[in-house]
């Protein structure tokens, strides 16, 4: 009735659909620092996360770390990245293969 909604209102719908899928699957943190996502949660499956490095879309982008009891999974983002859109697509990415 009133058109699109602006870029800003469409940003924050996907930020809240980020938020809700990332939570399902236990990630409690996802941060943006310089040209890497990184998505913190407690628990990791190593079989899922050597899976995923084996598609195209994250072979030698994916490294993963532990400290203090969480675990940290780093995703390298390219120029061409949007980082919501390929937030998005990895959280995607991990629900499918669970």
């Amino acid at each position: 009735r009133y058109g699109e909604p602006p870029t800003g209102v469409k940003n924050l719908i996907n930020i809240a659909l980020l938020r809700a899928d990332a939570a399902a699957l236990g990630i409690t943190e996802i941060r943006q620092f310089g040209g890497a996502l990184h998505f913190r949660t407690e628990q990791a499956d190593l079989d899922l996360i050597e899976e995923l490095e084996k598609q195209p879309a994250y072979r030698r982008r994916l490294s993963l770390s532990a400290k203090d009891g969480k675990v940290t999974l780093k995703l390298l983002l390219s120029d061409k990245d949007c980082p919501l859109k390929r937030a998005r697509a990895f959280v995607k990415a991990l629900g499918k293969t669970e």
